[in-house]
């Protein structure tokens, strides 16, 4: 059976912690890759999320002029295990996201689509929800 058939089977662990049912949904629908600093992963898609399944990623900033870099890196953030990346389009602005991980690290990459499928589903929502307010929270906050 396909990753993508088991729509609902992510879910079927309840009495989930934090951070449990989020994790639960992209080892389902998501698609491992590896995030090491020389492997780099461009946020340039914004249909895109990434969960932090192991390791930790640096989100870094530069500006580009087409295809190439002219400014140096800036440091964003520092994700953990379980923590979200969301992808932002390159369109307008000049400004790209690039996360570098430490040796070891892998993300899952799902659709943003299929996340927001899924919490229109009520039997689903919530503990998805609850997950998604406290990584919003944690992107302000951090």
């Amino acid at each position: 059976m396909s990753k993508a058939a088991c729509t609902t089977d992510w879910f079927m662990a309840s009495e989930q912690t934090e951070g449990e049912a989020l994790a639960a949904f992209a080892g389902v629908h998501g698609e491992g890759c590896g995030a090491e600093a020389n492997r780099p992963v461009h946020f340039d898609d914004d249909g895109a999320v990434w969960l932090v399944e192991r390791g930790a990623i640096d989100v870094l900033a530069a500006e580009f002029d087409g295809e190439h870099m002219v400014s140096p890196f800036r440091h964003v953030m520092r994700l953990g295990p379980g923590r979200l990346a969301f992808g932002a389009a390159g369109d307008g602005h000049s400004l790209r996201l690039v996360a570098k991980g430490r040796e070891g690290t892998r993300l899952l990459r799902f659709s943003r689509d299929s996340l927001l499928a899924v919490l229109e589903r009520p039997d689903h929502a919530e503990s998805l929800l609850h997950d998604l307010i406290a990584q919003t929270d944690r992107w302000i906050w951090d």
